[in-house]
């Protein structure tokens, strides 16, 4: 079977578009090295994926490249800033957001793992998602990258705070941040949002903003309205999901390392699940509470098990879910 985008029903179009759109804003060696990958992206996924941290860090290079002397500067600068400039990673992340939905969960996982060389190898968790810095996750654009990410590696996870106090705290009406912040299409401003998931998870909840999201769905665009809402459930569901899965699978272990029994251990995991969704019901618009359901029921997210590394060590995986136990 042909899985070449073209051969896949892929809307060819609307995708270069959304990759026009993620690069309005950027640097020349992003424009350079990172823009043609997004477009081998398009065209063959797994082959532009083997190309993502080599043409990162041919894009650091040229960076940190005196133009004059030719020298390279990238290990001084690095060491005396603690790690890369931000908007090489963050232009890198977006490049591959810019296909994500699209890719199938195999192909999905690939990308994750490929980003994650680039975060786990140059940065620590607050560098990544701008606790420390700039940030790099805090600046991904694409809900459905950012969500799986969030459950992938959830000390990746920016966080809601920070671009809430830069941007959403100063307006008073809507009118007004859409105004500066939503084009005409629907789709939020590059130059003045960093964030477009973030920022849209953040109009969309009651408690975080002040009473706008049912104006933003009227002014959003529809394909990205629904992947805000699809991602919005991967961040409050998919761990869960994942902790129920293997807790199933491993009944034994799990009454080891928990001292419980199944299921008691089911009856929590499942309250917490139903509280979860009470909880969503609670923060998002009516108008939306069916899609939401539907993304619910459709459970299509990441795995956080198939990215944590410790296979062998279930002591280590129920450690974390005693955690969530506390809740």
């Amino acid at each position: 079977m042909d899985k070449t985008p073209e051969k896949s029903g892929w809307d060819i179009e609307k995708i270069v578009k959304d990759i026009e759109w993620t690069f309005k804003s950027h640097a020349v060696a992003s424009n350079i090295h990172i823009k043609p990958v997004a477009e081998m992206l398009l065209k063959d996924p797994e082959k532009g994926l083997d190309l993502v941290v080599r043409t990162y860090n041919n894009a650091l290079d040229d960076a940190y490249t005196d133009d004059v002397t030719g020298e390279n500067y990238r290990g001084l600068v690095e060491a005396m800033a603690g790690g890369p400039f931000e908007h090489i990673p963050r232009e890198t992340s977006n490049a591959v957001g810019a296909v994500y939905p699209f890719l199938p969960r195999k192909i999905k996982n690939k990308a994750l793992n490929t980003l994650f060389q680039i975060y786990d190898d140059g940065f620590n968790s607050g560098q990544v998602n701008g606790r420390r810095g700039a940030g790099i996750t805090n600046a991904i654009r694409e809900p459905l990258l950012l969500s799986d990410i969030q459950i992938a590696r959830w000390l990746y996870w920016p966080g809601l705070d920070k671009e809430n106090q830069r941007l959403l705290s100063k307006y008073n009406l809507f009118c007004d941040f859409k105004a500066e912040n939503i084009c005409k299409n629907g789709r939020f401003n590059p130059e003045t949002v960093l964030s477009d998931f973030i920022v849209g998870y953040s109009l969309l909840k009651s408690d975080m903003n002040n009473g706008w999201g049912e104006e933003y769905i009227q002014v959003a665009e529809p394909e990205f309205l629904d992947r805000t809402l699809k991602g919005i459930v991967g961040v409050r569901f998919g761990f869960v999901h994942s902790f129920l899965n293997y807790i199933i699978e491993n009944p034994d272990l799990a009454a080891k390392h928990l001292g419980k029994d199944q299921e008691t251990i089911m009856t929590h995991i499942k309250n917490s699940w139903a509280g979860r969704r009470n909880k969503l019901r609670e923060l998002l618009p009516e108008q939306v509470q069916e899609r939401v359901d539907f993304y619910i029921e459709e459970k299509d997210w990441a795995n956080y098990y198939d990215f944590d590394g410790y296979e062998s060590r279930p002591d280590i995986r129920f450690n974390l879910i005693k955690i969530f136990f506390k809740e």
